[in-house]
């Protein structure tokens, strides 16, 4: 028996009037602030003691001393640096004595770009008097290979790439069909965002100048964290 017109079009409706859930996601965004720098006491001999500098708000991106100016722009996957020498001698970064200090006070080692392998060794860089380097910084712990990509007409060599410093930065929901709110954030998610703020990443930097190396550390905190969102995976 053939069903009746008016009941198939009313299962018609109900058919197309189904909407499909969707994701979306929430983003989270941090600030980090150079805020301190502990450095040694004397930068011309052995075991001279430390000190630490602490930054005032207005400038919280610049240190100076009588051995070095450096810049930093902490980033969400990496810290940029700009390093000059203001002496009259060469200096040099030993980057196989550097590190980089996580939020949990644990330490390994620290990348700077064009490093190619994790555990390779890794050539100091030479800053003659007067002159500067730019760099960008990455922990070890927050890089990840990519494989390359080989076919027909294209090739896209292999590499590492930088994860962000400080997590977690997304969150994913599902957004039921017909729903007429939008989900919110998960609850774990936005505890872990908000408990992020005032923690403390350190790098570690060792600035060799006529054999004697001084030990540099660059406190960066959180300053700031918010999430934004949602939008469309």
């Amino acid at each position: 028996m053939r069903a009746p017109l008016a009941l198939c079009a009313s299962l018609g409706a109900i058919a197309c009037s189904t909407v499909a859930p969707s994701t979306l996601v929430y983003r989270a965004e941090y600030k980090l602030e150079l805020v301190a720098v502990d450095r040694p006491v004397a930068t011309d001999e052995y075991d001279a003691g430390r000190a630490t500098v602490l930054l005032p708000e207005d400038n919280r991106y610049v240190y100076e001393d009588e051995l070095l100016s450096a810049i930093f722009l902490a980033r969400k996957d990496g810290i940029a640096c700009e390093v000059e020498n203001r002496t009259d001698r060469t200096i040099k970064i030993v980057w196989d004595e550097a590190a980089f200090i996580d939020a949990d006070g644990s330490s390994g080692r620290l990348l700077h770009q064009g490093s190619t392998y994790v555990s390779a060794p890794q050539p100091p860089t030479v800053i003659p008097s007067g002159t500067r380097v730019t760099d960008a910084l990455f922990p070890a712990k927050r890089v990840r290979y990519r494989e390359a990509v080989v076919a027909e007409e294209i090739a896209i060599p292999g590499g590492w790439d930088p994860l962000p410093l400080v997590v977690p930065v997304v969150d994913i929901v599902t957004m039921e069909g017909g729903a007429e709110e939008l989900p919110p954030a998960n609850d774990t998610f936005r505890t872990q965002v908000e408990d992020n703020q005032g923690k403390r990443y350190g790098l570690l930097l060792a600035i060799e100048s006529l054999g004697i190396t001084s030990e540099y550390i660059f406190w960066f905190e959180v300053v700031e964290s918010r999430i934004s969102g949602p939008q469309n995976l």
